[in-house]
């Protein structure tokens, strides 16, 4: 499979039966059929990717599971037939089904005849209608969807969420860094990343603004990354003594719109066996519209390889 498509689907549930290839030629020899190539690899080195705990998204539909054959057995049962017997357009050597969604009207299917083969389509059953989105299988999964986590086809690094009274803003993060590095008998750990006004879904209320988050801290030993390692940073009033922009111990600042530091600042980090890491931030911020009342929350995830050199913002 393509490798970028490997990667992505680490972060789905793959927990399940592969298919031989004998088993997908009686299923073609069923159905009269010959299906693409690339969702014929699929199901023999997949089967089926199913929602886990990283949302992927086309447009604002969340994508819940692919359809594998059994799947194509039963939806085709209860309901796919009898769909086609009133729309013949739709019929199995025109189209098939192959990802569900959590909206029980949507779903996106393949095309199967030799103008569309391979081709992914939008499919909508309160109108019966097919928008053609994606090139292929593998260009639909890899370019076309993208995750809160930031794995967004349109985005090299990452994203920043800001989660607001009226919706969540999406920021491209256009450069960053993270490094580990000994000082004295501790280990400094180092994370920024900028996005130069770069915003990929803005509200009505979305203004002109950098967007920059920088944090430091120390640990005792460098952190196993082989497994999501996690960290809950404390508050500046707790590490007071060892706070600041001089100190080796802590130090954060945010910036958005104006300058102010995240609260509850907690991060994960994972070693991707890609060679790069995948830092992500939950945290909490005062809203821009209702500073005094409300919270925002901030989400930021970042795919970046480990910097041999401490590289700051700010610092």
């Amino acid at each position: 499979m393509n490798k970028k498509f490997i990667e992505r689907a680490e972060f789905w549930d793959s927990d399940f039966s592969k298919f031989r290839l004998e088993e997908i030629k009686v299923f073609e020899e069923k159905n009269d059929i010959e299906l693409p190539l690339e969702y014929v690899e699929f199901l023999q080195v997949f089967g089926k990717l199913k929602y886990d705990k990283v949302p992927y998204y086309y447009d604002e539909i969340l994508i819940s599971e692919s359809i594998d054959l059994q799947d194509q057995e039963d939806y085709n049962e209860f309901f796919w037939n009898e769909f086609v017997l009133n729309n013949p357009s739709f019929k199995i050597d025109n189209f098939l089904p192959i990802f569900f969604t959590y909206d029980p009207n949507t779903s996106f299917l393949i095309g199967m005849n030799q103008e569309n083969k391979g081709k992914i389509y939008l499919f909508d059953n309160t109108d019966d209608v097919a928008i053609e989105v994606a090139d292929s299988f593998i260009d639909f999964f890899t370019n076309r969807t993208y995750t809160s986590k930031g794995i967004f086809g349109m985005s090299q690094i990452g994203t920043i969420e800001i989660e607001k009274f009226n919706g969540t803003e999406v920021w491209n993060i256009n450069s960053g860094n993270f490094s580990i590095k000994k000082i004295e008998e501790k280990y400094r750990i180092s994370f920024y990343i900028k996005s130069e006004n770069d915003s990929i879904h803005k509200l009505d209320d979305t203004g002109e603004t950098e967007v920059i988050f920088e944090i430091k801290f120390s640990v005792e030993k460098v952190p196993d990354l082989s497994n999501i390692w996690t960290y809950e940073y404390p508050s500046a009033i707790e590490v007071q003594d060892d706070f600041g922009e001089a100190n080796e111990g802590f130090w954060d600042d945010f910036y958005y719109n104006a300058y102010e530091s995240l609260e509850e600042i907690k991060l994960e980090i994972l070693e991707g066996q890609d060679g790069y890491h995948y830092i992500e931030v939950f945290a909490k911020m005062k809203d821009i519209v209702d500073y005094n009342f409300v919270q925002s929350k901030c989400k930021i995830i970042a795919k970046l390889k480990m910097s041999e050199n401490y590289e700051g913002y700010w610092l």
